[in-house]
């Protein structure tokens, strides 16, 4: 069968960020996705024959095998939910009432305005030379991370068996939060501060030990962060 669509991302060093709740959403809904083997960030994205299907020239993106062209992260995982072709993997993804939808935009909204800025923050310089240490903005991120992962703890204690957005299994919503969570426990998250945060780290090894269609996605490369790189050593 011909792949539903291309995702037009990077996967190395690492999948991108925001890459991961699409191929998550594909993994769950049975959709299979190609992605390019050559795609270049910087170059790619700056063809002619790339800005003639995506103007903005951002990354990533995804072209249907129909010619549908679509970027933003959270359309493209809402479109590739909306469409899956395994029977119940669209309610279970979306939401299958009024209130799980909602909760499922919620969640997203929520990821997207708060978690994954302060993520970016507090993981980028820890990458690699995307970006460089700023002592006040460090600690106003860690500040508000720790707001954050609170929201979820909290959040989920409350959900008790069930996820995010109050479905049997995991949906968009969870998906989205643990792809954040996902940066932040390979490169800032580490073993002392996971003790402050035990919900939402059983939050996401729930996610591994229970959904084997997106274990490869969210299993950390190169492991939980022990100790977290400190500005004088990111020379």
């Amino acid at each position: 069968m011909a792949p539903f669509g291309t995702y037009n991302t990077f996967t190395k060093p690492v999948i991108h960020p925001r890459a991961r709740l699409g191929l998550a959403a594909a993994a769950i809904g049975g959709h299979e996705i190609a992605i390019p083997e050559d795609f270049t960030f910087g170059v790619t994205n700056k063809t002619p024959e790339y800005l003639a299907k995506f103007p903005l020239g951002k990354m990533p993106t995804f072209e249907g095998a129909d010619g549908f062209c679509l970027s933003e992260t959270n359309a493209i995982a809402l479109y590739i939910a909306d469409t899956a072709p395994k029977p119940g993997k669209r309610e279970q993804l979306l939401g299958a009432t009024a209130h799980e939808r909602a909760l499922v935009q919620q969640w997203l909204w929520f990821t997207y305005q708060h978690l994954e800025p302060t993520m970016t923050t507090l993981c980028l310089w820890r990458f690699g030379p995307w970006a460089t240490y700023d002592k006040e903005k460090e600690e106003k991120a860690d500040g508000e991370l720790r707001r954050w992962l609170v929201y979820i703890e909290k959040s989920v204690r409350d959900r008790g068996d069930k996820w995010l957005a109050g479905t049997e299994a995991p949906s968009i919503a969870d998906l989205a939060v643990c792809g954040q969570l996902y940066n932040g426990f390979m490169v800032y998250v580490d073993a002392e501060m996971r003790k402050e945060f035990p919900v939402a780290v059983k939050f996401y090894k729930r996610l591994l030990d229970t959904v084997p269609e997106v274990k490869e996605l969210y299993s950390i490369e190169n492991g939980w962060v022990e100790t977290r790189k400190q500005p004088e050593t990111s020379a």
